[in-house]
């Protein structure tokens, strides 16, 4: 695939980035009172679950565009560019916390090694509460390139509609599971808090519901362009050849089109 140069943008992409950052803005803004201001305020958490469905279609055309074009993956490659663009930034605010919680004679996030890992979303973490849905945006990078090379060698789409819809149907009875498990809506404050958000809200396996649709819609979609739009490098229906759909298809497409690259490719 080509790759297309930083003008070449996406502006509804933009737009939803724009609009999930200032959801969680809003959700951060103190907020006092019941009334309906506070209400619709309190929506704000959808932000974050609008960056795990942007990432999901970003991260998946990328994938799902090298395959079509007949260019594998490199793995090495994938890492690299994602990590660069995450990791340094990431270290760096994490030591100047580490910096300031021993300046100030505060205790030192513990353990230590789940922010160096990405795993301190299990539980609550302790400090740089933030950082959880970096921890899912790392995990995805981690395996997502893994299961897109083994799902497009096989070359069945059924399979990979099967396979990432039983994701999102193990995803929501675990997170049913969990919530009949545990009832914080029974628990006084801060205990129901804290266990909704300890065993709900920061892991990873119960935040797939964002992320995992919209990478099977960018890996699985028949929906059929014209040569015209195909070749707009600035539509959002630009079409690879993804797979062969059978002519039984009631689109009867032999192209699956999707949207293969971010506003900016790494």
């Amino acid at each position: 695939m080509e790759r297309l140069q930083s003008s070449q943008r996406i502006a509804g992409l933009d737009l939803l980035r724009a609009l999930a950052i200032v959801l969680v803005l809003v959700a951060h803004y103190p907020k006092t009172g019941v009334g309906l201001v506070t209400r619709v305020l309190n929506f704000g958490w959808s932000g974050v679950d609008l960056f795990f469905v942007l990432s999901g279609y970003l991260i998946a055309g990328q994938l799902f565009a090298a395959q079509a074009s007949g260019k594998p993956i490199s793995l090495a490659g994938f890492y690299s560019r994602r990590w660069l663009r995450t990791l340094p930034n990431y270290y760096v605010v994490l030591a100047v916390y580490g910096f300031v919680a021993a300046l100030i004679g505060g205790a030192t996030p513990t353990p230590v090694w789940k922010y160096l890992s990405f795993t301190q979303n299990v539980g609550i973490p302790g400090a740089f509460t933030p950082s959880w849905s970096l921890c899912v945006e790392e995990q995805f990078y981690l395996l997502f390139p893994i299961i897109a090379i083994l799902l497009a060698r096989t070359n069945k789409p059924a399979l990979t509609v099967s396979v990432f819809g039983g994701v999102l149907a193990l995803e929501v009875a675990l997170r049913a599971g969990i919530w009949l498990a545990t009832r914080p809506d029974r628990l006084a404050e801060p205990y129901a808090l804290a266990t909704f958000m300890g065993t709900l809200y920061y892991p990873t396996w119960c935040r797939l519901d964002g992320i995992v649709p919209c990478s099977a819609a960018v890996g699985c979609s028949p929906v059929a362009a014209s040569p015209e739009r195909a070749r707009s490098p600035c539509s959002p229906f630009r079409s690879i050849s993804l797979t062969r759909w059978p002519s039984k298809h009631p689109l009867r497409s032999q192209r699956a089109t999707v949207c293969p690259y971010s506003p900016r490719q790494e």
